[in-house]
């Protein structure tokens, strides 16, 4: 079953779920970033399938409306981001949210009340991990920590830092082992980045 469901994946252009990650189930953490709302349904999927201790979601959380540009798509946000929290539920280690420059950290205060909701940077300790956080690479708090998560744009390579990880969100998401701290990249699906600008092409 597990391979006709990755097929079905391939062809309908959704998310194939990692099964080599199945042993992360109940004992990662995870990362994303820069979410159009297409994407709500396969991270729904995704956080089921893993059941991550936390989620990270290093900011815009409905990338596909552009506050930062268009101000007045506020209650399309709303809706969607609110959308997005209902599919998510909790987490026993928490929920963490950066606030993106499309996003409204007072709008997510009060649709995700139990979040931690995070402007700029800040450290957080998950499971006991000093993770760095920030939606601009350049926000992340200084020193760097064991791990640094960002979103928002790509950015230079990160200074290779022996013990150090930098995770840009954008490009994929990651499931991070607590117990052993190995990361593992997840792919996003194809329509992700077209989606992020509203390009998605609809067919007949």
């Amino acid at each position: 079953m597990n391979a006709v469901m990755d097929a079905v994946c391939r062809l309908t252009g959704h998310m194939v779920l990692p099964r080599e990650l199945e042993t992360l189930r109940g004992r990662c953490l995870l990362h994303v970033s820069d979410t159009p709302s297409s994407f709500y349904g396969d991270l729904e999927r995704l956080r089921a399938f893993l059941r991550p201790l936390a989620l990270i979601h290093t900011g815009d959380l409905a990338d596909d409306v552009k506050l930062e540009l268009h101000p007045g798509e506020l209650g399309l946000y709303r809706r969607k981001a609110g959308d997005l929290f209902r599919r998510l539920g909790t987490f026993p280690e928490g929920l963490f949210i950066v606030s993106g420059n499309h996003d409204r950290p007072q709008e997510i205060r009060r649709l995700a009340p139990t979040a931690t909701v995070i402007e700029g940077g800040a450290v957080i300790r998950p499971c006991g991990l000093f993770i760095a956080v920030a939606h601009h690479f350049r926000n992340l708090p200084q020193p760097a920590r064991p791990f640094n998560l960002y979103g928002h744009s790509p950015s230079p390579p990160p200074p290779e830092i022996p013990g150090i990880i930098f995770l840009n969100g954008l490009d994929t998401l990651s499931a991070i082992d607590v117990e052993s701290g190995k990361v593992h990249s997840i792919a996003y699906p194809p329509y992700v980045n077209g989606d992020r600008c509203r390009k998605r092409k609809i067919g007949l």
